[in-house]
């Protein structure tokens, strides 16, 4: 039995070892529970299963995933909308053109919505789905490492509004998940690193066999060996089922799952999107840990041991990004933070491997000082 803390709560988990990593996972989830499936097959057969098995299917998948597998789906009695999967496009407007393609096809509540693509197509779809008719069923498929490791339980889904990232946000949770890591093989290295990033942090969160997991597989995972990728996945997953089903609807303990992200989600937008998502969250968390470091006693060798594994999930490039980005003008992100109550921003801090605290940040200069300092020392050590 695996165990970690978060807030002095503890939390446990169990890692069945098994070389078949074919598996179904149980979702306790309000006001349904659901399952996630794990499949390595065919994509074009899985696919073909759902729309089989659905009651009046609708696909909305990422036009770059039909572009590969579309000559392939059954286009009988299945209505498809391909979505530019974009950051740019993850607002309301385009909710409200695929809520109206549904009301001009005339679909309703017997219907369900099968979401192709990534954490950007989950977001869109899984919005659309609860604010149509007051919800429709929608089941999903995450293409995407990203998506796979972290999005696809746990229900919340967020748009974008100008620049700010998820501002507006609700919970919808899937009624099936089939995780088919089939759809990896066609990821390029960025996305892979990317997708990394959050299964690091997770993995932190998870404590020291957790990232004695990650650490021995992340090598052959990001070459995509399967069996070491797939250790990686189920690991992260486990990891974050046992925080949202006892706290889903991010009241106290699921906030710990922030870490990385009030630094990251201000990265991601200062650098124009860029910096892809996992990658923001990677360097929002170690920016966060050398403020642990200096405030909140997470040692120095805690520190090196997840820079160490951190560096071989950022390229170079975003490193150079990160060096450029203007640190004064932070405060105007985190002001935005869903956790910030008036100038008091509540970080998530690793205290030590394994041990998760939640910590007061005050908005002001002291804090815009402290945050640039700790960019600049690991600017230094990246």
């Amino acid at each position: 039995m695996e165990q970690f803390y978060i807030d002095n709560k503890k939390f446990n988990f169990r890692i069945k070892r098994s070389k078949n990593f074919e598996k179904i996972i149980k979702i306790n989830s309000s006001p349904r529970n659901y399952e996630l499936e794990i499949i390595h097959k065919s994509i074009p057969a899985s696919i073909n299963k759902a729309i089989k098995t659905t009651e009046k299917p609708v696909l909305l998948i990422d036009s770059n995933i039909y572009k590969i597998y579309g000559s392939k789906i059954l286009k009988r009695n299945v209505l498809i909308y391909k979505f530019n999967a974009k950051e740019s496009n993850k607002n309301l407007i385009e909710c409200i053109k695929f809520t109206n393609f549904l009301e001009k096809n005339n679909i309703n509540k017997s219907s369900t919505v099968i979401v192709i693509g990534g954490g950007i197509v989950q977001d869109v779809g899984a919005f659309s789905c609860s604010i149509y008719k007051r919800g429709i069923k929608w089941i999903y498929f995450p293409t995407t490492l990203l998506s796979m490791t972290d999005s696809c339980i746990g229900g919340k889904t967020a748009l974008n509004y100008r620049n700010i990232k998820n501002l507006y946000a609700l919970f919808s949770s899937p009624h099936h998940v089939i995780l088919n890591t089939q759809f990896l093989s066609t990821l390029s290295k960025k996305d892979i690193l990317s997708g990394l990033g959050e299964s690091l942090k997770l993995s932190i969160i998870g404590g020291d066999r957790s990232l004695k997991t990650f650490s021995s597989n992340i090598d052959k995972a990001i070459a995509l060996d399967r069996e070491s990728i797939s250790k990686i996945i189920f690991n992260s997953i486990l990891i974050k089922k046992s925080v949202i089903e006892k706290d889903e609807f991010e009241i106290n303990e699921r906030k710990s799952l922030n870490y990385g992200h009030s630094l990251g989600n201000a990265i991601e937008p200062m650098s124009k999107f860029y910096i892809p998502h996992g990658t923001a969250i990677t360097l929002g968390l170690l920016v966060e840990n050398k403020i642990a470091v200096t405030s909140f006693g997470l040692s120095k060798g805690s520190d090196r041991l997840i820079l160490d594994l951190a560096k071989k999930l950022i390229l170079p490039r975003f490193i150079k990004k990160m060096s450029e980005l203007n640190f004064s003008s932070i405060n105007k992100y985190l002001i935005n933070d869903k956790k910030t109550k008036g100038k008091i921003l509540k970080i998530s801090v690793p205290t030590k491997i394994g041990r998760i605290s939640f910590c007061k940040l005050t908005l002001d200069n002291t804090s815009i000082k402290t945050i640039k300092n700790s960019v600049k020392l690991l600017i230094n050590e990246l």
